[in-house]
């Protein structure tokens, strides 16, 4: 089995049809994508709740093209209701650093008492521990994180194009 993510060239394996890789087109992505054109601000296009089934779970793709070329992607996992959000974070840590080796580097999700505190007012309580790991690679960046909006944890990949 292909690993999600190849550390040597940055292609991602959604499964046997489907190896993303940096600078592909929206043409080429057109049946993955259909017409799910999300968003856009004139420069960049997005298609987001993609569903696409892996060997490593099942997740909801966000393709984000800067005019054509495909430059970044989110995915989020569609686990199981019974996990939690800090055990879907814990196990996609896990699966990245198994994938890719250590970090280059971790942080507190939201690292200021202020950021927190906006959290709060916006009715969202971070757990004491989150933490954003970042694999920094030749081919461009991995994020694991949690979106801030509904608190779900996702992997961003950002392709130097």
């Amino acid at each position: 089995m292909d690993p999600l993510i190849d550390r040597t060239s940055g292609t991602v394996h959604l499964n046997r049809e489907w190896a993303l890789t940096p600078g592909l087109s929206v043409e080429k992505l057109a049946n993955l994508i259909g017409s799910r054109l999300s968003g856009t601000d004139r420069v960049t296009r997005w298609f987001s709740h993609i569903p696409v089934k892996t060997p490593y779970g099942d997740f909801n793709v966000t393709l984000i093209f800067s005019g054509e070329v495909l430059m970044a992607m989110r995915m989020q996992s569609q686990s199981d209701y019974r996990s939690t959000e800090i055990e879907i974070k814990a196990k996609q840590d896990a699966m990245l650093t198994k994938m890719l080796g250590q970090p280059s580097s971790d942080k507190h999700l939201v690292s200021s008492e202020i950021g927190r505190i906006l959290f709060r007012i916006i009715g969202k309580e971070w757990p004491k521990g989150a933490r954003e790991l970042t694999w920094e690679c030749p081919w461009g960046r991995v994020i694991s994180t949690v979106e801030p909006k509904d608190t779900v944890p996702e992997f961003k990949i950002q392709w130097r194009v």
